[in-house]
C-alpha cells in the first residue's frame, strides 16, 4: 500500500488538476473564444501528463516490487524496507527514464496506429523495469531482456497488463458515477420537490 501509493502521487496530483480544471470551466464568467481555447488546452495537457503519470507508476510499482522480491529471496526473515528498494531506483533512475521514455513512446506510436499494437507493445516490454533495477540493462539490452522474460509466461502477463489497465478505467467510472449523481441531486434540490416529474410531465405532453 505505500509503494503504490508513492507511486501514485503524480497520478494524485494530475488527477486534482483535472477536477479543477473542470470546476474552473464550469463556475468561471465566460470570456469567449481565447478562454474556451486556453480551457481546452490545459485539459489535454493534464491528460497527457495523467498518462504520464500512469506509465511512471506503472514502472515504478514493478521495478521496485522486484527489487523487494530479490530482498526477500536473500534473507525472508530480514523485514522489508521501501527506503532500500526505492534507493535502487534512486541509483539507476537515469536508466530508467531513458528505458521509460524509449517503451513509451513505442507504446503511443503503436496506439496511434491502432490500438492493438500499442497494446501488444505494452505487454511484450511490461518487465523493463525490473530488468533495468535488478539486472542494470537500459535501451534496447533492457527491452530485448524485457521481451525474453515475458516470452516465458505471456499468460501470466497479459492477465497483470490486463488488470493494470482494468483498474484504473474502473475506478474512473466510479468516480464518474458519483460525479454524476452529485449533479443530479444538486439539480433537483435546486428544482425543489416535484418540479422535476412535472417537467417530464410537460415533455411528454403529458398535463
Amino acid at each position: 500500500l505505500k509503494l503504490s501509493l508513492i507511486a501514485h502521487l503524480p497520478v494524485i496530483v494530475t488527477t486534482i488538476l483535472i477536477s479543477a480544471l473542470f470546476i474552473a470551466n464550469k463556475y468561471l464568467p465566460r470570456g469567449g473564444m481565447p478562454q474556451k481555447v486556453a480551457m481546452i488546452s490545459a485539459m489535454v495537457i493534464v491528460g497527457l501528463l495523467q498518462i504520464i503519470a500512469y506509465m511512471v507508476a506503472s514502472g515504478v510499482i514493478s521495478g521496485v516490487t522486484a527489487v523487494i522480491i530479490t530482498q526477500l529471496s536473500a534473507a525472508p526473515l530480514r523485514p522489508v524496507k521501501l527506503r532500500e528498494a526505492f534507493a535502487v531506483l534512486r541509483k539507476r533512475w537515469r536508466e530508467f527514464l531513458k528505458t521509460m521514455i524509449r517503451v513509451t513512446l513505442r507504446i503511443i506510436l503503436g496506439c496511434i496506429l491502432l490500438l492493438i499494437p500499442g497494446l501488444i507493445i505494452w505487454i511484450r516490454y511490461s518487465l523493463y523495469a525490473p530488468v533495468v533495477l535488478i539486472e542494470g540493462l537500459q535501451g534496447k539490452a533492457a527491452m530485448k531482456r524485457a521481451r525474453e522474460l515475458a516470452s516465458r509466461s505471456w499468460k501470466t502477463i497479459i492477465v497483470v497488463s490486463i488488470l493494470q489497465l482494468l483498474i484504473p478505467m474502473v475506478v474512473s467510472f466510479l468516480v464518474g458515477r458519483i460525479r454524476v449523481g452529485v449533479n443530479v441531486q444538486q439539480t433537483d434540490h435546486v428544482r425543489g420537490p416535484g418540479q422535476g416529474d412535472r417537467a417530464s410531465s410537460h415533455g411528454l405532453g403529458l398535463p
